[in-house]
């Protein structure tokens, strides 16, 4: 049972990309220690030239990166990253 439930979003806010990022990240990090996390990492975007991105490096070398993102009407915001 997670210590959070999950979040339920009325649509005129979310149309879903919330709900999937968060379970894109379960199922990346469940079952594995994070072994570094890098703040600051450059990252290609599209169109845009480069963004800044938090970067989780697990147990099993995997790398998660947590990139800010954002366009006309909406945006998504890493503030902090606790290990």
């Amino acid at each position: 049972m997670s210590t959070y439930p999950p979040e339920t979003l009325d649509p005129d806010y979310d149309d879903g990309t919330m709900p999937e990022n968060v379970a894109a990240l379960t199922e990346a990090v469940i079952g594995h220690r994070i072994v570094s996390v890098e703040d600051g990492v450059q990252v290609a975007d599209k169109g845009y030239g480069t963004r800044s991105a938090t970067v989780i490096t697990l147990d099993n070398g995997k790398r998660v990166f947590l990139v800010n993102t954002d366009d006309c009407c909406a945006f998504t915001e890493l503030e902090a990253f606790l290990l």
